[in-house]
């Protein structure tokens, strides 16, 4: 895991211009490269990057659950379920059914949903079968 503060904003912004000043000469990158380029150029501080790779399986589980926890209190409808499907994958907690992290939230209060209740990182949560989004039980 990885925490890019307000201070490493505008070092963030130097390497995305050398880099791409590096690229704009050079005829020799794929396209992989560019987009990339174009992915680190889309960070913005303060950030946190998820990769799970220096973490314990234990470390991981908690810290999928508090990412839950706060998406439970700050829901973004059509972006927090996108998160979720991110983060659990970038943890090792595969979320199912990932196409549902597409579909347009049915609404803000849980009555406008078709919820069951689900256990999602430790915690018993209602989800809604239609756009994945999940409440507290």
């Amino acid at each position: 895991m990885l925490y890019l503060g307000r201070e490493d904003a505008q070092m963030m912004s130097h390497v995305d211009e050398v880099i791409r000043d590096r690229m704009l000469g050079d005829d020799t990158y794929e396209p992989d490269a560019v987009a990339t380029v174009d992915k680190l150029g889309k960070l913005a501080t303060p950030a946190l990057v998820i990769d799970g790779a220096e973490q314990t399986r234990e470390e991981a589980a908690f810290l999928f659950q508090d990412i839950v926890k706060a998406e439970l209190h700050n829901w973004v409808p059509g972006a927090s379920q996108r998160l979720l499907f991110r983060a659990g994958a970038a943890l090792g907690f595969q979320q199912p059914h990932p196409e549902l992290a597409q579909v347009l939230d049915c609404g803000p209060a849980t009555g406008d949903h078709a919820v069951f209740s689900d256990w999602v990182a430790g915690l018993f949560v209602l989800r809604c079968s239609s756009c994945f989004r999940i409440f507290p039980n």
